[in-house]
């Protein structure tokens, strides 16, 4: 029986909103001389597009944003970006800072007091003169840094007194001094990131990933770090790897390092002294030919630790033989007892992507779960499939009789 052309109408808008995105608010268009009328138009939901280079710091303040996404794909910010008591916002792409020319302000990105916002996708710069930092954390829940690209600065990203937070599959290269630093922290994923060709400056030992309580945590009384999970991170070259220092007597509670791969030319490949209830497991440690000392897992002292299949490889027989090959990592599938509950809401909170499909909508600049409708869209869809049933009633023949 042919469809009727009230039902086909129907039927091609249902698919046509299947297909369509939720309903977005308004594109506002920001350059480096509109900022203010920019941000006045701005409303919650908003999508904010940076166009072109900011020769001035970027801050925005005291306002929680909505959910407003920021599209910086293709804009410069050249002296940086600053957020302090902000909410709900998330940044895509975009440069902080230059590979020519200093920021005014020591950190290239300072994030202070944020609730619910993502940087992903970035690229932040330095002039390699170890003269800058890279990203500053200070105070934020639910944050995410992931999909960066962080190089040419003495210092990577630091995270301090942050909670419920994400920092996954970031790069950094052609660092002098730390990669990542997770300070007075607690319920933080640290997933997939990656050092690689850094060149130590004159007094610089650099760690890939370093973590601590801070000494006025301490003194204030407050909690030591805890329930981080540092999992398939790397570090390959001059440096150390996976580290928890602490100027208390003990390090962390439920500290988990796992699927690391620390193939380095010093001596710390995973090390965190004094740490209680937790996990070091499925970690590689390969000492370098270049290197003085063996790469080593140290955990003194240490109250219920569970080390199991951390295997050691030491390539120094070989050195200046030039002929080598790195042995293979192991891969870790442990998964988080806070997992898809940390990380802004505003972007993917899956922090393993190898157990992401390839196919998944790109979410942030990650693979992450296909799209859900949002309620509008399940509204708009549920008014289609009512037109629907009513055309098909209306389209039946012969009389209707009610039940009995």
């Amino acid at each position: 029986m042919a469809i009727s052309g009230r039902i086909r109408l129907a039927l091609l808008a249902i698919i046509g909103l299947a297909a369509s995105p939720a309903l977005a608010g308004n594109t506002v268009v920001m350059t480096d001389s509109n900022r203010a009328a920019a941000l006045a138009a701005l409303q919650p939901g908003d999508t904010l597009q940076l166009q072109g280079d900011f020769t001035t710091i970027l801050s925005l303040a005291n306002r929680d944003f909505g959910g407003v996404r920021v599209q910086a794909q293709g804009a410069n910010l050249l002296q940086g970006l600053k957020l302090e008591n902000v909410q709900n916002i998330a940044f895509s792409g975009g440069t902080y800072g230059s590979s020519t020319t200093n920021t005014r302000e020591y950190w290239g990105v300072m994030l202070n007091d944020v609730t619910n916002v993502s940087l992903t996708g970035a690229t932040i710069a330095g002039t390699g003169t170890n003269s800058r930092g890279g990203m500053r954390v200070s105070g934020a829940s639910f944050l995410t840094i992931r999909d960066n690209d962080i190089k040419g600065v003495r210092m990577g990203v630091q995270v301090g007194g942050a909670t419920d937070s994400l920092i996954a599959n970031n790069h950094f290269t052609e660092l002098s001094e730390d990669g990542l630093r997770v300070i007075s922290s607690n319920r933080v994923i640290v997933a997939e990131n990656s050092c690689t060709n850094f060149t130590p400056h004159a007094t610089a030992h650099p760690d890939c990933i370093q973590m601590w309580t801070g000494t006025s945590t301490v003194q204030a009384g407050g909690p030591v770090q805890s329930d981080i999970y540092l999992l398939n991170n790397t570090a390959i070259g001059a440096m150390q790897a996976f580290v928890s220092f602490d100027p208390r007597s003990y390090s962390g509670e439920r500290m988990t390092f796992a699927g690391n791969y620390a193939a380095v030319s010093y001596p710390h490949g995973v090390s965190c002294y004094g740490c209680r209830n937790s996990l070091i497991q499925d970690n590689v440690l390969v000492t370098l030919p270049e290197a003085e000392w063996e790469t080593i897992i140290r955990i003194p002292d240490a109250v219920n630790v569970v080390r199991d299949n951390n295997p050691r490889f030491d390539l120094r027989p070989l050195a200046g033989t030039g002929d080598y090959v790195l042995p293979d990592r192991i891969w870790s599938f442990l998964t988080p007892s806070i997992a898809g509950q940390v990380g802004s809401s505003l972007t993917a909170q899956t922090w393993n992507s190898r157990i992401v499909p390839l196919e998944a909508e790109q979410v942030g600049g990650f693979a992450g779960a296909g799209s859900v409708p949002e309620p509008a869209t399940w509204l708009l869809l549920a008014l289609g499939f009512a037109l629907v049933g009513r055309a098909l009633r209306d389209n039946r023949g012969g009389p209707r009789h009610a039940l009995a």
